[in-house]
């Protein structure tokens, strides 16, 4: 049984799923803890950030990494998106500081941010906010303008932070 690191479990009981096939190498822990291939990952899934509207993880804990998937701007009192550029990239990063909060880390140990904004254009707007939520020495980051973004939304970030 393999041990863990010291932000996870100290063991993790690791089983096979007996309705699945066990096919490369992948193997199922009774909760939200995985092992591929010898890699033990951590699932992060909270209710303080809008659920996955599709087949991935809110984030996952990968040794001493918490890798988030792209965040969009949905309001979790609304469940919509808000109006206009500024209002979503504010609530792409509070979605992302409350995933990072459940991997028990925060917006400082982010190192590596992805942002896809819907229009180049945007790029002083986005910078200015983007600059709100990190301190120096800032996360390297890449920006790419995308033909277009799930719900439509006009801004999306993933981000890779240190525990």
């Amino acid at each position: 049984m393999p041990t863990s690191s010291r932000h996870l479990l100290t063991f993790v009981n690791l089983t096979t799923r007996p309705d699945k096939r066990n096919l490369s190498g992948l193997v199922y822990y009774r909760s939200k803890y995985i092992a591929m291939k010898g890699i033990i990952m951590k699932v992060i899934a909270t209710a303080n950030a809008p659920a996955a509207i599709g087949p991935y993880s809110q984030a996952l804990v990968v040794g001493n990494l918490v890798l988030t998937s792209g965040q969009v701007g949905i309001d979790l009192g609304t469940g919509k998106l808000p109006e206009g550029l500024e209002a979503q990239a504010h609530q792409v990063f509070k979605n992302i500081a409350a995933i990072l909060d459940a991997g028990n880390t925060d917006m400082s140990k982010v190192i590596k941010a992805t942002v896809f904004i819907k229009d180049m254009n945007d790029f002083g707007k986005v910078n200015e906010i983007y600059a709100k939520y990190f301190t120096e020495p800032y996360p390297t980051r890449s920006c790419v303008e995308v033909a277009r973004l799930p719900k439509d939304a006009l801004i999306e970030c993933e981000v890779i932070a240190e525990l």
